[in-house]
């Protein structure tokens, strides 16, 4: 017999045992919170805004205006998007930041490379971190770039594409509205370079850059994203 911590009885080692791995709780007690989790998600899904491509942009900026930190909700793929990023999990992504950055005036870098699913290859999550988050000071200790003012502003976005049922789920999470680091106007006007060069090396592209762009706020790993 063992004690179950969660229900506070005592039930055989049999019922500890769930797909053929032993828990300190028991079996029931797992099926059941599993059960309510996936209830809950289902509630947040259908409760979530739901806009189109085209709206992105507006609806940050509306959300923002209306005081919001935290903001969730789905984005419902067209035949043109998906068309525009040739059904491509990690362009999607890059095509909604670029809209979510021109809604709320901040630049999003990417933390990690696009994980996509081990099953379906058009089913994958992004995950983004503001610019001047204090949580990535580290990585510009040892550097010669130029030193900008870092926020505890908890900035996170997470970008879940579903291409299979044509929706991406976005959460974007920002404490505090700060001061912005870079001319929104200039950022586009490199992503439009970065697009326009595909062909370089990204050596000579990063080099190419830096004659024409002041790139103290941009890390190379933003570039190689774009």
């Amino acid at each position: 017999m063992m004690f179950c911590t969660s229900c506070s009885r005592m039930l055989s080692y049999n019922a500890f045992v769930l797909d053929d791995k032993s828990n300190k709780t028991c079996a029931k007690y797992l099926i059941t919170k599993a059960e309510k989790k996936a209830k809950n998600a289902n509630v947040e899904d259908i409760l979530m805004k739901k806009i189109s491509f085209k709206q992105i942009s507006d609806y940050i900026t509306d959300s923002i205006e209306q005081n919001k930190n935290s903001i969730n909700f789905r984005i419902i793929l067209d035949e043109n998007t998906l068309s525009i990023a040739n059904i491509n999990v990690k362009l999607i992504a890059k095509l909604i930041v670029d809209k979510i950055e021109e809604g709320d005036g901040y630049n999003w870098i990417a933390t990690t490379a696009s994980n996509l699913s081990a099953y379906y290859q058009d089913i994958g999550n992004a995950y983004f971190v503001c610019s001047q988050s204090s949580e990535i000071k580290h990585e510009y200790v040892n550097s010669n770039r130029k030193r900008i003012n870092r926020f505890d502003c908890k900035g996170k976005l997470i970008i879940k594409v579903n291409l299979l049922a044509t929706e991406v789920k976005v959460t974007l999470q920002h404490n505090f509205m700060h001061n912005k680091p870079i001319d929104i106007a200039v950022l586009s006007e490199i992503k439009q370079k970065i697009k326009e060069n595909l062909k370089m090396t990204p050596t000579y592209l990063q080099s190419y850059l830096h004659k024409k762009f002041d790139l103290s706020y941009i890390t190379s790993k933003q570039i190689y994203y774009w």
